[in-house]
Order: C-alpha cells, then sequence, then structure tokens
C-alpha cells in the first residue's frame, strides 16, 4: 500500500468525500471487472459495484488504513454478486466476454478469435454454475488470486475453495465436452 492510498483511507475514514471519490477511482475498474464476471450482466455488475461503494461510505469507520483496502472492497462486491446470483430468478439474457487482451499479442487474429470464443463460451458456461462455485471459479482461475484471498473474499475456508474450484471445472469440462469442445 502506497502512502497516497493509506492517506486517503485515513481521509476517508473521517468522513472525506473527496478522498472517498478518489478510491472509487482508484478501484472501480477492477470492481466492475470482478462484478461482470461473476454476474454475466453488464448492468447488474454496475448496479452492485454502486451499491458496493455505498455500503464503503457507510462503514467507513471500518476501513481499516494498515490493511488491504481492496480486499475488503472485493469482499463486499462479492457477496453483493452472490445475493443478486441467489436472488435472480430470470435467465440472464447478456452474456459478457472477457475484457482482458489476448494473450497471443494481436499476433494471429484467427487464435486471438479463438480465444475470444472460447472466453465467451466459458462465461456463458459459468451462468450454470452453483453462484458459489461461480465466484470460486471467477477468482481463482479468472482472476488468478490465491486460494488464500478466494477464502478471505468468500469468507471460505480452503478446503472448500478448493473443492468448490474443483466441482467448477469438473461441470465445466463436463459441460464443454457436451458441446464437442476437448481444445480447452
Amino acid at each position: 500500500m502506497d502512502k497516497t492510498e493509506k492517506r486517503l483511507l485515513q481521509a476517508c475514514r473521517k468522513g472525506d468525500q473527496r478522498a472517498f471519490r478518489d478510491l472509487v477511482v482508484r478501484y472501480q475498474p477492477y470492481a466492475l471487472h470482478l462484478a461482470s464476471r461473476l454476474l454475466l450482466n453488464k448492468e447488474e455488475a454496475r448496479d452492485a459495484v454502486q451499491e458496493s461503494f455505498i455500503r464503503v461510505w457507510h462503514h467507513r469507520e471500518k476501513i481499516d488504513p494498515g490493511r488491504n483496502f481492496s480486499t475488503w472492497l472485493y469482499r463486499i462486491v462479492t457477496n453483493i454478486c452472490l445475493d443478486i446470483l441467489k436472488t435472480a430468478k430470470k435467465k440472464r439474457e447478456h452474456l459478457l466476454t472477457a475484457e482482458r487482451p489476448d494473450s497471443t499479442g494481436g499476433s494471429d487474429p484467427a487464435r486471438a478469435q479463438e480465444g475470444e470464443e472460447t472466453r465467451r463460451i466459458i462465461t456463458e458456461l459459468c451462468e450454470q454454475l452453483s453462484p458459489r462455485q461461480r465466484a470460486v471459479f471467477v477468482l481463482r482461475d479468472i482472476e488468478h488470486l490465491s486460494v488464500q484471498e478466494t477464502g478471505s473474499m468468500l469468507k471460505m475456508r480452503e478446503g472448500a475453495v478448493k473443492s468448490n474450484l474443483y466441482l467448477a471445472r469438473r461441470a465445466l469440462k463436463e459441460l464443454l465436452i457436451e458441446r464437442g469442445i476437448t481444445h480447452v
């Protein structure tokens, strides 16, 4: 954590709206990316992130300038997304494709398109996972967080993270095989 962030956290904790705005600007892109991956719906993701920052503001006295703010924020985002997933009764009509750049560096358009198609399919199939499995899969395999970070964000023991990740990967593999996709 840099000195600027620590200063922002201390000021925000005291009710400084300008410091809070700076924190929002700093963390909103990643929070939105995480929410989009969990909810598979851009509008719901924006709403979840907005609600997350509202909760941060209302509970700003809990901000600990000595601890990692991003972990606390991402836990809030993840929990709000899980709540949305648990209460959602309708099927998602709009699925997001990955917002990350292709790992090929743009050198091979065919491979880039194939990678994008694979991400789109996996994103679509994630909808069929339980909310917990989806959260674990997104945090571990898409966002590349550690088992410990994932467990901390979801308030799960490491064993539960590993178990849910195994089940999510197995379910996704079976769904991919059902679609005739074996090269992922």
